[in-house]
């Protein structure tokens, strides 16, 4: 099996999602947040201090600067205009396939 490896003093490529190619995102609580990019790989993104907010909404800004690529200097930009440093951000398996197992249907109110 070879496995490749950057060559004694380079630098990695750090991991990225251009935003352009994202397709989705579920926040982890306050503390992170799941990024889906183009080929359907899944980034985790760790924030430096809670989000409070992240949980109960689904509309998010992304500050990339001027490469348009998510990563660890990141940072979202909440409604009303809290903002959330991201710590890190690297690949990841995913949410869990079953995280709403326990979760009840209620059909819909008005």
């Amino acid at each position: 099996m070879n496995h490749a490896l950057p060559a004694a003093g380079t630098l990695a490529a750090a991991p990225s999602v251009h935003r352009a190619d994202m397709h989705n995102w579920l926040a982890d609580g306050e503390r992170g947040l799941w990024i889906q990019g183009g080929n359907a790989e899944w980034f985790y993104a760790r924030f430096s201090t809670a989000c409070h907010g992240l949980n109960s909404t689904n509309s998010l800004v992304f500050d990339t600067g001027s490469s348009g690529n998510i990563d660890r200097t990141s940072s979202v930009v909440l409604p009303g205009g809290g903002r959330c440093a991201m710590q890190t951000f690297a690949p990841s398996a995913g949410p869990s396939k079953n995280r709403n197992a326990n979760v009840v249907p209620a059909p819909q109110t008005q």
